[in-house]
Parts: structure tokens; sequence; C-alpha cells
């Protein structure tokens, strides 16, 4: 077994995002870079090299994923890492989320000229709205909306 000096330096920097990898000890991790890293279940002491995804499998115990299932995991116990998984996820999610508004919040500094809404003289109709005729696609549209 790996001491807790090894285990210490060898402890992926993103446990808070992934908190399963406190419920595993890793021994070593794999040089080709990516997440693999070889790792034993502090509840079955099962061997296994793979990725936070592999962990996540074989603690909550999900069908398909190329590992075992901890069979030492009781009921109880999959609830409470069930509920550590989810709180993170949900987490992550809000973070992204605030993320993604406050990247789509533009604001624009005062005396901008897109503040300011430009105003047409009169009726004067552009190059753009000849070639496609708005007015009487405009007309034909309110006709068609009377059928309806």
């Amino acid at each position: 077994m790996a001491t807790e000096e090894n285990i210490a330096a060898v402890r992926p920097s993103g446990i808070d995002d992934k908190p399963l990898w406190s419920h595993v000890t890793i021994l070593a991790v794999a040089g080709a870079g990516g997440g693999n890293r070889t790792w034993v279940c502090n509840y079955c002491i099962k061997k296994v090299v793979g990725s936070y995804s592999k962990v996540k499998a074989h603690l909550l115990k999900l069908p398909n994923q190329g590992v075992v299932a901890c069979k030492s995991v009781t009921r109880e116990m999959l609830q409470q890492i069930k509920q550590e998984h989810d709180q993170v996820e949900t987490r992550k999610s809000q973070e992204e989320y605030r993320k993604k508004q406050k990247a789509e919040y533009l604001s624009l500094p005062e005396g901008s000229d897109l503040l300011q809404h430009k105003k047409r003289k009169g009726k004067e109709v552009g190059a753009l709205e000849k070639s496609f005729n708005i007015s009487q696609r405009e007309k034909a549209d309110k006709e068609c909306a009377r059928m309806f």
C-alpha cells in the first residue's frame, strides 16, 4: 500500500468537484496523461486502473461501465455517496449557469452610440428594402393572416 505522503502527492487537484475520490485510495497516476489512475476501493479492496468515471460506476453501482459494482457498499452508504455526488453536480451546474448568464450579459458604457436608436426621416426606403420588396411582403402577410 502507498504511504500517506505518496497518496497526497498523487491525489487529484480537483478533488472538491469530484468527491468520490475520497472513497478510494490512489496508488499511481498513469504517465500517458488523461485521468487514469490506479486505485483501490476503500470498502471492497478491489484494485482498478481507470478514471473518475470508473470510481463513480464502481461506488454508485452503475451497470455497463467496464467495472464491477462494489459489493461492500450498503444501501445507506449508497444513498450517502449519491447525495455527495449529486450535491457537487448541482453546484457545478449552477456555477456553469452563472458563468453562462454572466457571459450573455452585456453592459454598454455610458454615452455609447449603441444605446441611441437612429431615426429615419420620412419614409426613405433603402436598397435592402427595395431588393426584398419588404412593403409588398408585409401586405401579403397581413392578407394571409386574415384568412385564418
